[in-house]
């Protein structure tokens, strides 16, 4: 009778998990079924076009945002006017002209290369932080719509790109008009043509590697807390606190990728070259341009920004289409 007992529980406990072991496995199926990628039913340029103006349509509903992007913009050009417009320039002699009588030309000099690289410095910063939390925002929206195949990762992320256009011309436009009349820069048709062309390349490289930040982490707070790490290191090879022939092998990587250094050589190369300077009691020479030893002439540093920008637009597209990937759920392997 025992015997018999105890094979009529082996029996049921044989079932029981057979039964649960079943179980298991239909519902693993069911999880499959829930996350297979259904097929797109329309192509790559109506999701770009839909994805294109759902931005816009989102644009518009946050009037408050751009408003506050153009308030900062035009009240930090207002301080830079204060601080740096203080001298003059004789176009017609080709001379820097002193402001007062305690001013010397070298002094004009080291004015004009200080607002130059600030006015790198904050186009740069100024995109990279504009651009932070573009894609921080929607990414628990992106990350479900993909997974669901609602629309590629690829229309998604240039439509998103293309939805900034207009402020990737408007900002720096703004730098431009008005900064480079009350700084005493060269009034010349050519000599501002350049200088805005480096303003909109640069705007595009800072605004592109506030992409690659913003898919990499998850919160605006950790993006926040990891720029300075990011920056500082770009923004000693800028070419003005560090000689660029002095730079160590060993940092010669945070100067090819540094888009403060194309910016403010560019602008240096553009403002300074074709003039002559009498620095009166200075004895050795007071030439900008030689003394900052730029490696690149102003068409080479404008090909690097524009380089730069389509690179880390690359690298961030990788790092968002990497997000995308479903992942398949394996319950019978725990």
């Amino acid at each position: 009778m025992k015997e018999k007992f105890n094979e009529r529980v082996d029996y049921l406990t044989k079932k029981y998990f057979e039964t649960l072991l079943n179980d298991f496995m239909n519902l693993e199926e069911e999880i499959k079924d829930e996350i297979t990628i259904k097929p797109q039913q329309i192509g790559f340029c109506r999701q770009f076009f839909l994805l294109l103006f759902r931005g816009y349509v989102n644009k518009f509903r946050n009037p408050f945002d751009i408003k506050m992007k153009i308030f900062t913009t035009i009240n930090i050009n207002i301080m830079l006017m204060i601080l740096f417009g203080t001298f003059t320039f004789d176009f017609n002699e080709k001379y820097y002209v002193k402001f007062s009588e305690q001013e010397t030309n070298f002094v004009d000099i080291q004015n004009r290369n200080g607002a130059l690289f600030v006015i790198a410095f904050l186009t740069v910063f100024t995109a990279f932080n504009n651009s932070l939390a573009i894609f921080l925002e929607e990414k628990p929206l992106f990350i479900r719509e993909s997974l669901n195949n609602t629309y590629r990762s690829s229309a998604y992320f240039w439509a998103r790109s293309l939805n900034e256009l207009a402020e990737y011309i408007i900002m720096p436009a703004i730098i431009g008009l008005m900064c480079y009349a009350p700084l005493g820069f060269q009034l010349e048709e050519e000599h501002f043509k350049k200088f805005m062309y480096v303003m909109v390349a640069a705007y595009f490289t800072g605004s592109g590697y506030g992409f690659i930040l913003s898919t990499l982490v998850n919160s605006l707070e950790l993006a926040m807390a990891i720029s300075p790490s990011v920056f500082v290191p770009l923004l000693i090879m800028g070419g003005l606190y560090v000689n660029q022939n002095s730079i160590s092998v060993y940092f010669k990587v945070f100067e090819y990728i540094s888009p403060f250094k194309y910016a403010f050589a560019a602008t240096a190369i553009n403002e300074f070259e074709g003039l002559t300077f009498n620095c009166g009691r200075i004895k050795f020479d007071c030439d900008p341009l030689k003394q900052h030893e730029f490696e690149q002439t102003y068409w080479e540093c404008l090909y690097w920004l524009i380089g730069l920008s389509i690179v880390s637009r690359i690298i961030s597209f990788k790092f968002l289409q990497k997000l995308s990937t479903p992942k398949t759920v394996r319950l019978s392997q725990h």
